[in-house]
């Protein structure tokens, strides 16, 4: 289940069109709004199915999207979890495919692959190749109508694990319980969101086959569903096929379904619970009106004047001015009969919670007295606007039109009910949105947290279910031709034109990174790129933010192992002006001191979050076990330093990092966007005139030899229910001549979902949620490593297994034709929805730059993946894996696992803390 900060109005993302850009004097009606067409065809097959066609012909992709009108509401106490149960269920095979879901698409090239559920919806989606249509149709119909025929009672046992796994990761996290606590304590027993959608674990462990059977029966009817088909396509010819694959499903029987039950609190109700996290932190949550109500909408607005920018009243005052928390958020969680305002804020190290509430409570009250500046609403709709734009490119996934015509359909009873929604985002008014905070944040405060049925009927077809459809020949995948020019200072510039949407984003990339900080101190590089946004020589940090808020613009910074990066996405009608505060941020940073002071506070804290959590308590620590401390990559991987390097920071520093590295002739331009080349070469002559070049340090990151003999670490956390199981050595460098094999055997071995060591430790044993191996890329050697979350109690067992797998690929068990086969063809037909997205070309543009790829790199990528062989694959295999010289890290309760590892025998074994210090 997933928490979104805009549930309502963020998944409308993929639908509005720009019109003009309002300016900061306009009233409310120059924030001008084009409600959209998201041109559909809807139709009602015989057994009540309900189909939605959108075609869209800009990539040779389609888009399949079925939902299900079913969630964890329609579960009944002491049954809870079941919908999200019955969804892993439904990937492990049906009557005429049984075999894992994942195995049939990831060989055509399947992306945005997923099943989700919600308390209101179960959706299963994917993009495929045009070609790949028919397979997609047959295998959703096969578990539609034909999926129990498959379920036993040993595929029930290895789900309940698996769930129940992600029960416990989720649960491991810091502030892992808190959403049970609040969704137990703020609707009345009973009530269907009085429970969370992972369910308990008492329940799982009593879900039967017999429940199985019944949940199918009950929820998955063609009749509950909502089939969304959207790409390159036709709509009469997905008709005819969906007639064909479908038509012989039953409807299901009537489903009875809750009206709106808000359940509105009065009074206060507080709780104080106790977890195992570095910073205190209140949530205050109300119950508020349900999908589709306009004063949700209101409310909606009103969370993004509280908290959704530096200029907002949340973040202004307890982050940014009195510098009492380190986060503040306000958003709504939405739900079908009822949803819910939340406010939370997390106290800087140091500082009592009653004081950050106080503040909270003190902006709340000024709120509901006073309500919204006209400039204020105007700068969230501004907001909203530019979201909008950027999701037009998107067909499936999360937000995209496939998902927005289906939570249109199910929830609204329309495809383009949207429009209501938009609308009221539209007309909503200073008033509007003070009225309704005032009716639902007044009082109620949880403080921690019929028609008749159609007759229906089925079609004879003639579905030849005993073997899957052959796709069509694949589409060919085309990279946009890149376009290179030099500015008369050194900048480097290359530019992929697309103009789909009127947006330019912009990503400069500096030869620095995470490695730069050998010249400095550990966490400089990373300090320095979040304070350049923090003020100028002309702008404050405020008015940095509000510029952009008013521009439709979003500009970032950031760094990794090799690169420092600033960030600009840009609508094509502000582009001078967003230009201008780009360059303006890049070349006259002026690290004011106050804003310096808490940036520097919020990367402290931020280390001791990163201590706290499994996953960044290893990060941390790995790097000085496999490079050693003086090494350019022996620092924290998350790139924040320690607390005793951060702490040493002066201003002057990241004065000296930005002098040293931030040179035209050390970076190169990334472009792609609505914009030529001419164009762009003038504009940025113009914005860039005065960055000189200069000398550059040239980054000395050594060679690392392996380790003699295996190594145990391990990093105690009392009371973790769960093991993170890391297995590293260093392996060759992104830029290296095997590097296809390398990443082709690494699939095989746990790259995908259905690589060996995935399949071992979460299909077979289902002692973990999802384990896997991956490179982390850099332009030095690499780290290659194993992660498993597993449970304590399989803690020796799951490394035994691990341990196995590495030893067995190289001797009894090599890669076979049929492992790399599949991992050819997916790695093949993914390809021509990879590129759907300018930030997706983007990226693939920075990796070439990276690490020197030739221009006609992802031109030649196919034909380079169609001609490995097995012999290049076992080759990958001997050059990449050292089984014998693994340094293990292992982060859980000493007390429940260190036994059970020494038995293991892989060497000795060594005790770290979070900083990766060794203690006895």
């Amino acid at each position: 289940m997933r928490r979104f900060k805009k549930p309502l109005l963020g998944l409308l993302a993929a639908c509005l069109l720009f019109t003009g850009a309002a300016s900061a004097e306009s009233s409310k009606d120059d924030v001008s709004f084009r409600i959209p067409e998201i041109q559909y065809q809807k139709f009602v097959l015989d057994n009540g199915l309900t189909l939605i066609v959108h075609e869209d012909h800009k990539a040779p992709i389609v888009a399949v999207n079925v939902w299900y009108h079913v969630g964890s509401k329609n579960e009944k106490p002491g049954k809870t979890g079941f919908a999200h149960l019955f969804e892993h269920l439904m990937f492990n095979g049906s009557e005429h495919f049984n075999d894992d879901y994942f195995q049939a698409l990831e060989r055509v090239g399947a992306t945005d692959l997923n099943g989700t559920t919600n308390r209101d919806r179960t959706n299963y989606f994917q993009n495929v190749p045009t070609s790949a249509l028919d397979l997609v149709l047959w295998l959703e119909s096969d578990r539609m109508g034909h999926l129990l025929g498959a379920i036993d009672q040993a595929k029930l046992d290895e789900q309940r694990g698996v769930v129940q796994n992600e029960k416990r990761q989720g649960e491991n996290r810091p502030y892992g319980r808190v959403f049970n606590i609040i969704a137990e304590n703020t609707f009345p027993k009973g009530h269907p969101y009085s429970w969370t959608t992972i369910g308990s674990m008492e329940d799982l462990n009593a879900a039967s086959l017999e429940d199985v059977r019944e949940w199918f029966k009950t929820y998955y009817g063609a009749a509950n569903a909502v089939l969304v088909v959207a790409g390159d396509v036709d709509a009469e010819t997905v008709k005819a096929k969906v007639e064909k694959y479908f038509g012989d499903i039953p409807s299901g029987p009537p489903v009875a379904k809750h009206d709106a039950w808000i359940a509105k609190r009065t009074g206060e109700h507080r709780m104080v619970m106790q977890d195992r996290v570095p910073q205190a932190r209140v949530y205050k949550v109300w119950n508020v009106p349900e999908w589709g109500n306009r004063e949700l909408v209101y409310l909606d607005l009103a969370s993004d004047i509280l908290s959704s920018g530096k200029t907002s009243r949340l973040y202004k005052r307890l982050v940014y001015d009195e510098q009492i928390a380190t986060d503040v958020a306000a958003y709504v969680y939405t739900g079908e009969i009822a949803s819910q305002f939340l406010i939370q804020a997390t106290a800087r190290p140091g500082v009592d919670l009653k004081q950050v509430e106080k503040a909270l409570d003190e902006e709340l009250a000024r709120f509901l007295d006073d309500g919204p500046t006209e400039k204020e609403l105007r700068r969230v709709k501004a907001q909203y606007f530019s979201n909008f734009v950027r999701g037009i490119e998107r067909i499936g996934g999360f937000g995209g039109k496939s998902d927005i015509l289906a939570m249109n359909q199910v929830y609204g009873g329309s495809p383009d009910y949207y429009k209501s929604t938009l609308q009221y985002v539209k007309d909503a008014s200073p008033a509007d949105v003070h009225a309704a905070a005032r009716e639902w944040l007044s009082d109620g405060v949880f403080v921690l947290e019929v028609h008749p049925f159609p007759k229906y009927k089925t079609l004879k077809t003639d579905v030849d279910r005993s073997k899957l459809p052959e796709p069509g020949p694949p589409p060919a995948a085309k990279f946009p031709r890149l376009q290179k020019a030099t500015l008369s200072n050194g900048l480097k510039i290359i530019l992929a034109e697309r103009h789909t949407v009127p947006v330019v984003n912009f990503n400069l990339l500096v030869d620095a990174g995470y490695a730069a900080d050998q010249f400095a101190v550990p966490g400089t590089a990373s300090l320095t790129m979040n304070m350049l946004d923090e003020g100028t020589k002309k702008r404050t940090a405020l008015q940095i933010s509000e510029e952009l808020a008013m521009l439709g613009a979003r500009l970032s910074t950031g760094s990794n192992l090799d690169i420092s990066s600033v960030s600009l996405s840009a609508l094509k009608a502000n582009l001078d002006a967003s230009l201008d505060i780009f360059a303006d941020v890049i070349l006259n940073p002026s690290f004011p001191e106050a804003d310096f002071n808490r940036l520097k506070k919020q990367q402290l804290a931020a280390i001791q979050r990163e201590k706290s959590n499994p996953v960044q308590m290893a990060l941390r620590v790995f790097p000085k076990l496999l490079y050693g401390e003086n090494h350019a990559y022996g620092n924290p991987f998350t790139g924040s330093g320690t607390e005793a390097s951060v702490s040493k920071l002066t201003r002057d520093d990241l004065k000296k990092f930005h002098r040293t590295w931030f040179k035209p002739n050390n970076a190169t331009l990334v472009v792609v966007g609505d914009i030529t080349l001419k164009e762009l070469k003038g504009k940025l002559e113009t914005y860039f005139k005065n960055w000189k070049p200069g000398d550059v340090p040239k980054k000395n990151i050594g060679r690392v030899e392996h380790k003699t003999s295996q190594v145990v670490y391990l990093m105690d956390k009392p009371g973790a229910i769960q093991s993170i199981i890391f297995a590293a050595h260093i392996a060759l460098p992104k830029a290296n001549p095997e590097e296809i094999a390398i990443e082709t055997l690494n699939n095989i071995l746990g790259g995908t979902f259905t690589a060996r060591i995935n399949m071992n430790l979460r299909e077979d044993k289902h002692w973990s949620y999802g384990a896997r191996s991956l490179l982390i890329d850099a332009r030095g050697q690499r780290p290659f490593l194993v992660y498993a979350p597993v449970q304590s109690d399989k803690t020796r067992e799951s490394m035994q297994e691990i341990a196995r797998e590495l030893n067995d690929i190289l001797s009894t068990r090599p890669p076979t034709q049929d492992e790399l086969d599949k991992i050819k063809k997916n790695r093949i037909l993914r390809l021509p929805g990879t590129w759907e997205t300018m930030s997706a070309v983007a990226g693939s543009i920075v990796q070439m730059e990276r690490f020197g790829l030739p221009d006609d790199y992802w031109d030649r990528y196919p034909d380079m993946i169609r001609s490995l062989n097995l012999q290049q694959i076992k080759k990958a295999a001997r050059t990449l894996l050292h089984p014998d010289k693994i340094v293990w890290l292992v982060v859980g309760d000493r007390e429940k696992i260190e036994d059970g590892i020494r038995e293991l025998g892989f060497g000795p074994i060594y005790f770290v803390d979070a900083d990766g210090n060794l203690i006895q």
